[in-house]
């Protein structure tokens, strides 16, 4: 029997034996595709923290300066403005900690671009909003250990420290991990009432089997398979509202391809239930500088081995420089004491070491200059 045929078999067996408690969680099952939002406010607030390029080593302790600068200004709203391809995951879990150490804020996510560990941050958030052009999604962890038991835990905490922060956010975890683990089959339940549920397949298949049942399919019922086997999710902008992942996808009148793109941020608080909004400050001052630092720590680890070339091939010509000085300084010294005969030869000599002294240093000079250069970059763009 096909995967269709036992997930439906599985969905009504459970409308059967779990009606009472779907009725009486109507509110509870439309969070499942709607993440939850703020009340509207006249005072609503927020603070600009972007989140850009590399989730890189060091990311998180500038994130918590951005949340105490939030503090400071009285924000009611944090607003992630994510355009990264993801990171560290031990920098995503500070940064989830430090987000659940803020019940204060309520945390809203612009997405441009969330892979990986932005895609965790953004459904960390109980509003994500989308750009036209945007996506989030492929969580799953790269550079894992080869030994198994080690590979397994790593995994394991990381789905835990996932599950608890999207939960805590109102979002549907079975996204979260369609995002991580590729293994899972991932399916949408609509029951005739319009009432959508987010199932996983395989458990779906494994209690229809063990409860002998064999059901048909409700009238009016539908499916739609969210993830196969072997591939994780990623959502385009539509995808992520009409899953419930985005509240809204936030437009601009320019042609938006990055988050250079200036977009109207006080345009979001209607997507998130807010009547309106004030942005109270940003932290991107801050942010741009550790972007900075970090792609120079990136540019001079990748020219690392060039540099120490240089390094040893100056230190070698450099002695070699002052092994030809001491030579010519002796040659001069000593040239007052031969025949006149003697002197045409050796001062050959010593323009011959002169000319030799005078090679080294230029290839000193060239390797010096280079050495410089890269210590310069990274190069502006």
């Amino acid at each position: 029997m096909g995967i269709h045929g036992w997930v439906w078999r599985a969905f009504v067996w459970f409308t059967v034996v779990m009606v009472a408690i779907l009725s009486a969680h109507d509110a509870r099952a439309e969070d499942t595709i709607s993440p939850a939002t703020k009340p509207a406010s006249p005072d609503a607030t927020y603070y600009v923290i972007p989140i850009k390029d590399e989730v890189a080593e060091g990311i998180s302790d500038a994130f918590a300066k951005g949340l105490d600068a939030a503090r400071a200004a009285k924000a009611t709203h944090v607003l992630l403005v994510l355009d990264t391809p993801g990171g560290l995951v031990s920098e995503m879990h500070a940064m989830l900690e430090l987000m659940a150490a803020a019940p204060e804020f309520h945390f809203v996510a612009l997405v441009h671009n969330a892979g990986s560990a932005g895609a965790v941050l953004a459904m960390s958030c109980p509003d994500v909003v989308i750009t036209p052009s945007g996506a989030m999604g492929a969580a799953a962890m790269v550079g894992l250990p080869r030994d198994e038991i080690l590979r397994m835990k790593m995994e394991s905490y990381n789905a835990a420290k996932v599950r608890a922060a999207v939960e805590a956010a109102g979002h549907e975890v079975l996204l979260a991990r369609g995002m991580m683990e590729p293994g899972l089959e991932i399916v949408a339940i609509t029951n005739p009432k319009g009432e959508r549920r987010i199932v996983n397949a395989q458990e779906a298949r494994k209690n229809a089997k063990a409860h002998g049942k064999n059901f048909k399919l409700a009238d009016g019922a539908s499916m739609k398979t969210l993830k196969e086997k072997g591939t994780l999710i990623s959502l385009a902008p539509e995808e992520a509202v009409n899953l419930g992942v985005a509240r809204g996808i936030l437009q601009t009148s320019q042609r938006a391809r990055s988050s250079d793109t200036t977009f109207p941020l006080d345009d979001i608080a209607p997507l998130i239930g807010l009547s309106s909004w004030k942005q109270v400050g940003t932290a991107e001052p801050m942010m741009r500088k550790f972007r900075t630092t970090i792609a120079r720590e990136n540019y001079l680890a990748e020219h690392k081995q060039e540099l120490d070339q240089l390094d040893a091939k100056i230190k070698s010509l450099q002695q070699n420089a002052n092994g030809l000085q001491s030579q010519i300084n002796e040659q001069q010294a000593g040239i007052e004491q031969l025949p006149n005969s003697a002197r045409p030869s050796a001062q050959a000599r010593i323009g011959s070491l002169q000319d030799r002294l005078s090679e080294t240093l230029g290839e000193i000079n060239t390797l010096t200059k280079r050495r410089k250069e890269i210590l310069a970059g990274p190069p502006k763009k």
